[in-house]
């Protein structure tokens, strides 16, 4: 009888370090995912060092944690029985361009406001669709908080969240470069 406690207990405490570890690895990669402009830091100073196989091994891994983060959104979603990736699809465009202007920050210092203007009449003909995405993020976030779907509400919110922090962002980078029509 005490061996099965003793084997319990053990197993519990594995679990529980693996736990531990899965949730330290997960906030490194999470860093990226959040941060447009440490993401592009990073990625540009590694570009400048790269000069062996192994180096560049590493920047192909960070982009490969990104891409798989993205990928375990759209899982998720599915698994909580949501079939609509609208959203997902609408945070991953903000994310590559705010990663995008990220880069642009920190390749092209001196030529910032050209570059910027460039990028903002070129993607965008009408730049106000920032600040539609910000107040639609304020209203709709609301709703779904109130909403009776509890697994799926989570998901949303942390989506509308991400879209709203990634819509303030570009709003703010290029905004200043960038009047709207």
């Amino acid at each position: 009888m005490w061996e099965y406690i003793v084997v319990g207990t053990c197993f519990l405490i594995l679990i529980i370090i693996k736990f531990y570890l899965f949730k330290v690895s997960y906030d490194k990669k999470m860093k990226y995912y959040n941060d447009p402009d440490e993401m592009a830091i990073e990625f540009y100073s590694n570009m400048q060092k790269q000069n062996t196989i192994e180096q560049i091994t590493q920047t192909l891994n960070n982009i490969h944690l990104l891409a798989q983060r993205n990928v375990q959104i759209i899982v998720d979603q599915f698994q909580l029985g949501q079939n609509d990736n609208t959203l997902t699809i609408i945070s991953e465009r903000l994310r590559n361009t705010s990663i995008i202007i990220a880069l642009l920050k920190h390749k092209y210092p001196k030529e910032l406001p050209q570059k910027f203007k460039q990028l903002g009449q070129t993607l965008y003909d009408n730049f106000t669709i920032f600040k539609k995405l910000i107040s639609w993020c304020e209203e709709n976030l609301n709703m779904i908080k109130d909403s009776k779907r509890k697994k799926q509400t989570q998901l949303d919110i942390h989506l509308i969240n991400t879209i709203r922090a990634y819509s303030e962002y570009i709003n703010k980078e290029l905004g200043q470069y960038f009047k709207p029509k």
